[in-house]
């Protein structure tokens, strides 16, 4: 029995590479997996927008662009994870920064892990969005009892 659906856009432009995540999330039991792959940031940027996906693989080194570029560009709408073939501790923090729920070294990756990252950075982005909603809310609320007592 698979779970729900998940929609994860990989930006990655080697092709070995997004075979190895999408072999990673095939049969994963917590969700029904669907993937989508763009080898440049540019595609993967009007991936966002045309497909909508829960979650983004995001590779560091892309040739049009880095990571960090694409992050500062667009705030993704969903969880991101920042893929790299090196570790990089600035370089994640900045990721951190812009917007990504985690920063994964490419070599050390293990099913296990892509899933657990995953299903951790689509929760917490789901927390961070509701997060947000609350705030808006709450500011919403005492705008209205301020503008009550100047009436």
């Amino acid at each position: 029995m698979s779970g729900p659906s998940l929609r994860v856009l990989i930006v990655e432009d080697s092709p070995e590479d997004a075979e190895t995540y999408r072999r990673h999330l095939n049969g994963w039991e917590a969700f029904e997996v669907s993937t989508r792959v763009e080898p440049l940031g540019e595609d993967g940027l009007s991936a966002l927008r045309d497909w909508s996906p829960d979650a983004l693989l995001l590779d560091y080194r892309l040739p049009d662009m880095t990571g960090l570029e694409f992050l500062r560009e667009t705030r993704p709408g969903c969880a991101v994870i920042v893929l790299t073939g090196v570790g990089d501790e600035q370089v994640a923090v900045e990721a951190m920064q812009l917007g990504a729920q985690d920063y994964l070294v490419k070599g050390r990756l293990t099913a296990a892990r892509l899933r657990q990252s995953l299903e951790r950075a689509v929760n917490t982005h789901a927390l961070e969005r509701e997060l947000r909603r609350s705030r808006e809310r709450t500011a919403a609320i005492l705008g209205s009892i301020t503008d009550g007592f100047l009436s």
